[in-house]
């Protein structure tokens, strides 16, 4: 795999704190996801994968609904955001006390 990580400036957040910031693994994610590496691309930053889930969700009830009714293939409760958003921040709070989820260098 090519790493291009390195011509990017590092976190400061990491730098001087040893924490992984909700932007650690940005870079690392998108090329898992690109060389079709999903679990890898979750490890590194979830949020990737999610946002790309989603933008292909989104795309997807737009092309539905040209030539069809309209279709709602994301849930549209603010409760169910909310839960994700949790989720997220668990993680986030999580992969820095346990090495598991960890991103991987």
């Amino acid at each position: 795999m090519i790493h291009s990580a390195h011509l990017l400036p590092e976190c400061k957040i990491h730098k001087y704190t040893g924490l992984w910031c909700t932007g650690c693994g940005n870079t690392r994610s998108v090329t898992a996801l690109l060389h079709g590496q999903l679990w890898r691309a979750v490890r590194c930053n979830p949020a990737i994968p999610f946002l790309a889930l989603t933008v292909l969700l989104l795309y997807a009830e737009n092309v539905i609904g040209i030539w069809n009714k309209r279709v709602k293939l994301l849930p549209r409760n603010k409760w169910i955001w909310w839960t994700v958003l949790a989720v997220f921040l668990v993680f986030y709070i999580i992969r820095n006390f346990f090495d598991v989820l960890a991103p991987p260098l």
